[in-house]
């Protein structure tokens, strides 16, 4: 119906216009309505016409749209410039700056323009940074470089004889990082070192024969007999493993009593006064703490399993003194058991030396006989020196404090905020790995690449294949990289927590300000499959 109703109302005023263009009568005298060009800001009209007597529309005028500005722009060294080529409009912007830098110059370009501009870096000599951009370089004197023996060499110290294979890579100031460790073994424990007496101590450090793949570990077997230690080349402060802080620990206990008790007793004293020792570096010697790993991985190492400890129970103390904790239930058996032990010791008696120093009082250690004590004189030493009850009490003491020693690997933050430089290594231990810091505190610590690159390209004959770094944080992270001279090549910041960097031409990496790794690998070497 609607519909219907439309189609009358159209053909009712299309005859209303043909009546009334019928019904004019004029002559028309046709006048020209001009057209008008639009410009930029104005819109304009087509050419038209209409009659000068009765104002009739001829041919009617179009709107033509306006055409806009037509910007033409120029730039100075402060602003780039918009004009219109056909009008007066002029805009002008600062510019929208990016900047970059390489070794030699920093460059600015404007992101809206073509705007660019360069010039040489303007070194402030007392900071070592530019004062026109980020660029900056780092003083490398903080980084001394290790070397590789040729052929059997010696070092003396105040206190070693160090015995090196040849082909062994020794680290820049072994005589400094020997003699420290030596002065926190005494610190940790209480106890001195008898060298006046007995002489320098030994230390042998072992190559190891390639396998039939050709590849080396960098550890192996490492024990000490009574005034000397035998370690691997990766042990002399290098994988990151603490080894020769537990068989020195060995040497300043036979240097305070010549007797062999038991494996519980002497592994447990030597991996408790290890834990000790690496607590003190960390807190006084920290560049000397990383190169013997965080002192939670002396704990980790003794994790003893849930049926462990059952076992543990199921006899007295003195059962496995003479038949030895089995590796089933403890990765390091006695040493697992030993280490308990010794911790109770220091923390209900405030003494976890003192059995074997009271042993040595009342029965010297006569170097012309064998060194074995038989186990029922084993049995006595704890309780003459701490009571009879010592070792009947020590297993409801461990109930009560087993989450001590009930930690991962994966929650071992250590604090290395006061480490502020420091070089790092590539871990060859018994199969081809990468480098790793465990969980750690950090605050601007700048870690040397460049020695990392060495020992594994000179020292290991590997390659570096896709060289990277790759961390996971708990903070958003930002990272300096360095060439192998200290200069600033790049800053990458991230709010992500996991990140890869590529390595390639870096010798240095800082992390800025502090923050918390959860985990860092270096990757990308190690070319032969073990």
């Amino acid at each position: 119906m609607k519909k219907r109703f439309s189609i009358i109302v159209a053909l009712v005023a299309l005859l209303l216009v043909v009546i009334t263009l019928s019904s004019c009568q004029c002559e028309h005298e046709i006048v020209v309505d001009k057209a008008k060009p639009a410009t930029c800001t104005e819109t304009g009209l087509t050419e038209g016409s209409h009659c000068s007597k009765c104002n009739a529309v001829l041919v009617e005028q179009k709107e033509i749209v306006r055409k806009g500005h037509i910007l033409e722009c120029t730039f100075n060294s402060e602003a780039h410039v918009y004009a219109c080529s056909e009008c007066e409009l002029e805009l002008v912007e600062k510019h929208d700056i990016e900047k970059t830098f390489d070794i030699e110059n920093h460059f600015y370009s404007c992101s809206e323009c073509g705007y660019k501009f360069s010039e040489k870096h303007n070194m402030d000599t007392a900071t070592n940074k530019c004062v026109n951009c980020d660029f900056e370089t780092m003083d490398t004197s903080h980084f001394k470089s290790g070397y590789i023996t040729t052929e059997y060499t010696e070092i003396e110290t105040e206190h070693f004889i160090c015995k090196l294979d040849a082909h062994t890579y020794v680290i820049a100031d072994l005589e400094y990082y020997l003699e420290t460790l030596y002065d926190a073994l005494q610190i940790a424990s209480g106890l001195n070192f008898n060298t006046d007496e007995i002489g320098k101590i030994i230390i042998e450090v072992k190559t190891k024969e390639p396998n039939e793949n050709g590849y080396v570990s960098e550890t192996h077997e490492a024990y000490a007999y009574f005034d000397g230690i035998s370690v691997s080349t990766g042990d002399l402060f290098i994988s990151g493993g603490y080894a020769i802080a537990h068989e020195l620990s060995h040497v300043l206990q036979n240097h305070n009593s010549g007797w062999y008790f038991c494996k519980t007793l002497q592994e447990g004293f030597a991996e408790y006064n290890t834990y000790k020792t690496v607590k003190y570096l960390e807190e006084n010697y920290p560049e000397i703490a990383y190169h013997l790993k965080g002192a939670e991985r002396t704990i980790t190492n003794m994790r003893i399993s849930d049926e462990g400890y059952e076992h543990l129970y199921s006899k007295p103390l003195s059962y496995w003194y003479k038949k030895g904790f089995p590796f089933d239930y403890a990765f390091n058996e006695d040493y697992a058991v030993g280490f308990r032990l010794m911790r109770y010791l220091e923390l209900v008696y405030g003494d976890y030396s003192l059995w074997f120093t009271k042993y040595q009082e009342k029965n010297p250690y006569d170097y012309n006989k064998s060194d074995s004590l038989d186990i029922n004189e084993v049995l006595r030493v704890l309780p003459d020196a701490y009571g009879r009850d010592v070792e009947k009490n020590f297993y409801s003491w461990l109930k009560e404090n087993r989450s001590f020693f009930d930690i991962s690997i994966s929650s071992i933050i250590t604090d290395r905020t006061e480490l502020e430089y420091t070089n790092i290594y590539p871990s060859y231990w018994h199969d081809l790995n990468s480098s790793v810091f465990n969980g750690f505190k950090y605050k601007d610590i700048t870690l040397n690449i460049t020695e990392f690159c060495k020992y594994i390209t000179e020292y290991k004959n590997d390659e570096l294949q896709d060289f990277r770094l790759e961390c996971t944080t708990l903070e958003p992270v930002t990272i300096k990289f360095y060439d192998f001279d200290g200069n600033l090549i790049s800053v990458q910041s991230s709010e992500s927590n996991n990140n890869t960097y590529s390595l390639d031409g870096v010798g240095y990496i800082k992390f800025v300000g502090e923050g918390t790794i959860t985990a860092f690998n270096v990757l990308g070497f190690g070319n032969i499959v073990w």
